[in-house]
């Protein structure tokens, strides 16, 4: 065999081989797609998997290139095609750069500061590592999983049957003196600084074992007319969660299973505590306890069981988070997709007051606070002259506004046009002093005898456009432009025939 043919050979199985490793990248990211959608963001060893299997392919790619351009070869590989030299991005499908964030996350500052300023403890206990932490879960996520499976051998209990509630707030609390004062202490904890200062508190004197367990009991147990308390009993477990993460964790995995055992059972009662629960679950969301992907997987949960229960579910979970999730540049293409699901499928629910909480929920999602309102540059002369008309004028004032309104440049049209405008305005003033204006123009008739007759021209008008179109807001208008027309009768300032 020539060497000719040997190189060819071998451009041939390395060709084949390539393609393989292009292969198998494209599975591993559609691997890690379904991944990121379950779990929210890829584990170490996964990420470096692919990093090695990127690296290797990269190497081969480059080999087989410079050999087809020796062997006057067209490399024909559809690799380009699909991309799989940036498959390393796939992580931004769910996360994206910060600097692409968007600012209106949080509705204001103070918002903002206790969902994201937490404050940092590690002076008292140093935060658990990345590789600890990992460990922890994967320790409670196993307990949690033969718990099951010895219940469901030793009792016969079905597989859905592996959370009851009611089952739950049966077991024995044992909690110690100390203990039980902290939960009272915590449950009347209503602001940010007294919350750092039971999580502090917590960390410096109570960082046991049984007190860890009696902590999750109380916080899981929350009553369910104490969705007040969730808020900061968010921002208890985030403070802590750097440090002491089993709590979270443990809490996490247990709303998720009451989460799921309140879907799968149709129960039409017990509403309050499903409510509980979704307010929970949101307010996890904003503390990132549980990540974006895993808050958009509970409401894709709550849309494919989208009736009776399940809707006040579903507007509750939104209320809480879901304007953080359409708000956040991660997760807003996946909510723009459920916000026309729930769109549709809100045209086939019949109960009205389901049909308005699920309008509510999704302009609460969708709601963008407005810039800063542009003040009006209103010139001195005429805020004056508002003044004199809409706050200062009664009976007692009429005399003095009268000799103050002499003095006013009414040669000047626009000041002129301006006074004119005001006085064709009754609702801007207080209702029982419509007769002190009306009064008012008719002192005006020795000042410009023109003023009373562009007056009542402008309140004619105001009345037939006011019949025309029957705008409800406006109703208050109408009546008092109505009442403003009979003084000014009054006050002869209109004829018998035009009334």
């Amino acid at each position: 065999m020539s060497l000719l043919q040997s190189a060819e050979l071998y451009y041939k199985n390395l060709a084949v081989f390539c393609i393989k490793c292009a292969r198998n990248l494209k599975t591993m990211e559609k691997a890690h797609k379904i991944y990121i959608g379950l779990h929210g963001e890829l584990t170490p060893d996964q990420r470096e998997n692919y990093q090695k299997l990127h690296e290797l392919y990269e190497k081969i790619l480059s080999s087989v290139k410079i050999l087809s351009e020796s062997l006057n070869h067209t490399f024909t590989i559809c690799v380009e095609e699909e991309k799989v030299g940036d498959v390393p991005k796939i992580t931004e499908i769910i996360q994206e750069e910060e600097s692409v964030k968007t600012d209106n996350i949080w509705e204001d500052e103070e918002n903002r500061q206790f969902y994201e300023n937490l404050r940092d403890f590690s002076m008292i206990i140093s935060p658990v590592s990345l590789k600890d932490l990992e460990n922890i879960k994967r320790s409670i996520r196993d307990s949690h999983r033969t718990f099951s499976k010895t219940t469901s051998k030793n009792e016969e209990f079905d597989e859905d049957e592996d959370f009851d509630l009611d089952e739950y707030e049966k077991l024995p609390k044992q909690k110690n003196a100390i203990m039980n004062a902290f939960i009272t202490k915590l449950q009347n904890c209503t602001n940010r600084d007294l919350i750092d200062q039971c999580v502090e508190e917590f960390l410096r004197f109570l960082n046991t074992k049984n007190n860890k367990k009696t902590l999750i009991e109380a916080i899981f147990g929350v009553q369910r007319n104490r969705c007040d308390l969730l808020p900061f009993y968010g921002r208890f477990l985030a403070t802590l969660s750097p440090y002491i993460p089993e709590i979270s964790i443990e809490l996490s995995i247990l709303l998720r299973k009451e989460f799921y055992y309140h879907i799968r059972k149709h129960f039409q009662f017990n509403l309050e505590s499903k409510i509980k629960t979704c307010r929970f679950i949101g307010e996890f969301v904003k503390f990132k306890i549980y990540s974006k992907a895993e808050g958009i997987q509970f409401l894709k949960a709550l849309m494919q069981n989208f009736q009776n229960h399940t809707i006040d579910m579903l507007c509750h979970l939104l209320e809480t988070c879901g304007g953080f999730l359409y708000n956040s540049s991660e997760s807003n293409p996946y909510m723009k997709t459920l916000m026309e699901g729930i769109g549709r499928k809100s045209y086939h629910v019949t109960d009205e007051r389901h049909k308005i909480m699920l309008q509510n929920a999704v302009f609460y999602c969708n709601y963008q606070p407005n810039d800063e309102k542009k003040i009006k540059n209103i010139p001195i002369l005429h805020q004056f002259i508002k003044y004199l008309l809409f706050e200062a004028l009664n009976r007692s004032s009429i005399k003095e506004t009268l000799n103050v309104f002499k003095k006013l440049p009414l040669d000047d049209k626009q000041c002129y046009d301006f006074v004119i405008k005001c006085l064709t305005r009754p609702w801007k003033l207080k209702y029982s002093h419509i007769s002190c204006l009306a009064s008012f123009v008719f002192c005006l008739k020795q000042i410009d005898p023109n003023i009373p007759m562009f007056v009542v021209d402008g309140i004619l008008e105001e009345i037939r456009l006011g019949m025309e179109s029957n705008i409800p807001r406006h109703q208050q208008r109408r009546l008092t432009t109505i009442r403003y027309f009979g003084e000014l009768y009054n006050f002869q300032l209109i004829e018998a025939d035009m009334l």
